[in-house]
């Protein structure tokens, strides 16, 4: 998303992103069960070919160190699984320690940098690959 997103940017945004399930970018918002407030968003970008997915996710500021983004990925990992992805991999800023943290935590295998990965917001940063497979331990299960 841009920075600075007003309400009606992103409503118009969450409309586009409907349009993506088809394709294979699967969003599912995350909320509080006792009110239906906004907590973020967890997704999977899937490339069935390889029977893989990019997990992703945002947290509300308001919301972060209280086990929103790990519950969440939990749960879309856990899912994607099930519905026979063989890899899931993240890709994180070098400088996110919270999410770098998070993952691995998570029992997600830190892979390496990836230098200069892809465009981001008018930038082109290196970005750590991170992956699960099927057969790892899942450490949000114990």
């Amino acid at each position: 998303m841009e920075d600075g997103l007003t309400e009606a940017g992103a409503v118009e945004w969450i409309n586009r992103a409907k349009e993506w399930w088809p394709r294979g970018n699967l969003r599912f918002a995350i909320v509080d069960a006792g009110d239906d407030r906004l907590l973020g968003q967890v997704g999977l970008g899937v490339d069935p070919p390889r029977l893989s997915a990019e997990g992703y996710y945002w947290v509300v500021p308001s919301e972060r160190g209280r086990g929103v983004a790990s519950q969440g990925l939990g749960l879309v990992t856990d899912w994607g699984f099930s519905k026979g992805i063989e890899r899931l991999f993240l890709l994180i800023h070098p400088e996110n320690r919270a999410s770098n943290r998070l993952v691995a935590k998570m029992g997600f295998v830190r892979e390496g940098i990836l230098r200069a990965y892809e465009p981001v917001k008018d930038q082109r940063p290196d970005l750590v690959s991170w992956s699960l497979l099927p057969n790892d331990q899942r450490l949000w299960h114990h």
